[in-house]
């Protein structure tokens, strides 16, 4: 069974790259896990964090302790016996930090790791949405200046953190940097990813790389919940920052906070260069 460890920075493409490691996998083989399980506390009353391992840790103690954590009814525990893809996802923000540190101390030889990386700017901008509109805010009503200070700032210094910290056996993966602008590059990055973790790259896999549809989870929650206006506008937006309409989005009231503040972000931008990214509209 092949275990990778997905660290990453919400809104910047989780689950396209998980959805991407288990093309041509059968569903009854494949199994994705939250890092909200990381906090659950198992019979003796302890939780993940609070295990002491021999380094290094091995890949099968980590999901020995996550099938005891498993309901009986879960879908780990039904698929386990057939496993031969698990997916566990890690969270900056929640656990995934601190699953990071423990797993990179004992260097599970058994393990891989990735990391999804977007475009800061659409991350901050998709958070937004989702913390904001989607979830009642009508399209012509702003979020208050200090919200969007703190998450720019919050979303900012994570990725400082993470391209900072990185273990050497991350692979880190862009889902809009140089490499994935074209078709060549892309089945590139693909293979490359799948040859990291120890999966066979198929017809699947090029598949879903042909078409290459990061969509968000926060498209979904526009439908039927009466904030298909607030969407578009969202949806405008990118669409002209993708263009380079640098004055679209200097004038609009909803982003231009978030583009100037990037703008300011040096050590950020140096960064992002050396993970696969060059002249993004913000630099």
């Amino acid at each position: 069974m092949q275990i990778v460890f997905t660290y990453t920075i919400p809104h910047t493409g989780t689950h396209f790259v998980m959805d991407l490691q288990h093309q041509g996998i059968p569903r009854d083989q494949c199994c994705k896990v939250d890092d909200m399980w990381w906090g659950q506390r198992y019979k003796d009353g302890k939780s993940f964090e609070d295990y002491e391992f021999d380094a290094p840790i091995t890949g099968h103690q980590v999901t020995t302790l996550l099938r005891k954590m498993a309901k009986p009814n879960d879908q780990l525990m039904n698929k386990w016996d057939n496993l031969k893809l698990l997916l566990i996802k890690g969270h900056h923000w929640h656990r995934g930090k601190q699953l990071m540190e423990i797993l990179h101390h004992h260097d599970p030889v058994d393990m891989h790791f990735v990391s999804p990386l977007r475009d800061p700017f659409l991350a901050i901008m998709t958070r937004s949405w989702q913390g904001w509109y989607a979830y009642g805010k009508k399209a012509h009503e702003i979020r208050p200046l200090e919200q969007r200070k703190r998450e720019a700032r919050r979303i900012t210094q994570t990725y400082v953190d993470m391209l900072t910290t990185q273990p050497a056996r991350v692979f880190l993966f862009p889902i809009d940097g140089e490499q994935s602008k074209t078709p060549n590059g892309r089945r590139t990055l693909a293979k490359r990813l799948y040859k990291h973790c120890g999966l066979t790259y198929g017809d699947a896999a090029q598949k879903f790389v042909n078409e290459w549809k990061p969509v968000n989870i926060s498209q979904s929650k526009s439908e039927g919940a009466g904030q298909e206006k607030a969407y578009h506008s969202f949806e405008i937006m990118k669409q002209e920052y993708a263009s380079g309409n640098i004055k679209f989005i200097k004038e609009n009231k909803f982003c231009n906070f978030e583009f100037e503040f990037l703008q300011g972000e040096e050590w950020l931008k140096k960064l992002l260069e050396n993970a696969g990214y060059n002249n993004l509209p913000w630099w």
